[in-house]
């Protein structure tokens, strides 16, 4: 009996490691690609471009969750790594990492009103993508915990 406990506490463990690695592994990811330039902006886009980095580091977490509860990507460009968390975050994350610091280049410096704008509204739809998997995650959690699926409207059908 211990032993079994023992492995289910390492088996949990493990699986909040993984969690933090791949929490980490993007915040790095991001904060490398955007460091390289930082230093060349106004102020403004490094609060724009920080707020970013921590909206989509939530929705990078946020995507993990649930795909490890079982709802599928629905980001098109993620599907090839369908049923792998993990990978499917890295691969967000690294094209994140090369992406924004191109896109900076190319608009920072010729539209600084219009990058600042959408530093800002970029970071809120991905805060806002963010919301929506932490309360998809937990509802499919809170359906398998109870083993009752919801109706659209709301009602409990049991099975």
């Amino acid at each position: 009996m211990k032993n079994e406990q023992t492995v289910g506490r390492l088996s949990k463990l493990g699986r909040s490691l993984g969690q933090y690695l791949v929490v980490i592994a993007t915040l790095v990811l991001l904060l490398v690609s955007s460091s390289a330039f930082a230093q060349e902006m106004p102020t403004e886009h490094k609060v724009g471009l920080s707020l970013y980095a921590g909206a989509a580091t939530l929705d990078y977490h946020s995507t993990y969750r649930s795909m490890k509860v079982g709802i599928p990507e629905s980001n098109p460009l993620g599907r090839f790594t369908e049923g792998k968390p993990g990978a499917t975050v890295l691969v967000g994350a690294s094209v994140d990492a090369v992406v924004t610091p191109l896109l900076y280049r190319w608009l920072g410096k010729k539209h600084p009103n219009l990058t600042t704008v959408l530093l800002y509204s970029a970071a809120a739809f991905r805060t806002h993508l963010a919301v929506g998997n932490y309360g998809a995650a937990a509802g499919k959690r809170r359906m398998l915990a109870t083993g009752s699926v919801s109706s659209p409207v709301g009602f409990t059908v049991p099975r």
